[in-house]
């Protein structure tokens, strides 16, 4: 069960990310109710967690809120990314501006789990005890273990 909820947790996450990978910025200019319905990320909750309908309804608009910011930090981690890749290969010996390059992909890779993190828990505030252990245990896990996909073109990945 807890391999299983754990294994769920991770799948629940590569879901969210291949999710805002490619369909999120086409998403945003739709009607908020078209989206809640095409959340497939969220139907292990229903089935696993067996949240109500009232319980999925809170969760899937704080996901829906949580969405904008997690593009962000995608936006984010891709541009820190390319910079340090750049920076790197541009280099053939250390130097302050490779070291620049490596703090700052460092600080948006944490301030995205922080933000991943403030989400998971705020997400845990609306279930009830029970509920929110087991999804806490489900996707806490990938939060802390850095987990970012295993898709080349993840916003998340190495």
């Amino acid at each position: 069960m807890k391999k299983r909820l754990s294994g769920l947790g991770l799948a629940l996450l590569a879901g969210l990310l291949a999710f805002f990978a490619t369909r999120g910025l086409t998403l945003e200019n739709k009607r908020s109710a078209l989206v809640v319905d095409q959340l497939p990320e969220l139907a292990w909750l229903k089935s696993e967690i067996h949240l109500s309908d009232e319980e999925l309804a809170k969760v899937k608009a704080l996901h829906l809120a949580y969405r904008p910011k997690c593009l962000e930090m995608c936006r984010g981690i891709a541009e820190a990314r390319q910079k340090l890749q750049e920076a790197a290969q541009a280099q053939r010996e250390w130097n302050p501006g490779l070291e620049q390059a490596v703090q700052e992909h460092a600080r948006v890779q944490a301030d995205c789990q922080r933000a991943m993190l403030q989400h998971l828990y705020a997400t845990a505030a609306v279930l009830r005890q029970e509920k929110a252990e087991l999804f806490l245990k489900a996707t806490l896990p990938a939060a802390l273990g850095g987990y970012h996909g295993d898709e080349p073109d993840s916003c998340h990945d190495r």
